[in-house]
């Protein structure tokens, strides 16, 4: 049996320009909607550095060091404190 780690964090540490690009698909990322209200995505160590925006980026290391294998992003996760907050 397969079992993977998610970690979930609020959409305040992304901005707003990175929220429309996954609400648009146009990152080269596996993404999922969460309803309104957020995002499932795959942690992919290969690709979190490239052509993705760094306050993503940093959330996708963040996760990977956590030994996550899924980000989910909702409006009502956690803040933490070492990563930055944006307000939209």
């Amino acid at each position: 049996m397969e079992i993977d780690r998610m970690l979930t964090l609020s959409t305040a540490h992304i901005c707003q320009d990175t929220a429309e690009k996954m609400g648009n698909h146009l990152l080269d990322l596996t993404i999922y909607e969460k309803g309104k209200y957020g995002w499932f995505i795959y942690v992919d160590p290969e690709i979190a550095g490239e052509k993705i925006p760094q306050d993503l980026s940093s959330i996708l290391k963040t996760a990977e060091k956590a030994g996550c294998t899924w980000l989910c992003l909702d409006c009502d996760g956690e803040k933490i404190k070492n990563l930055p907050t944006y307000e939209w």
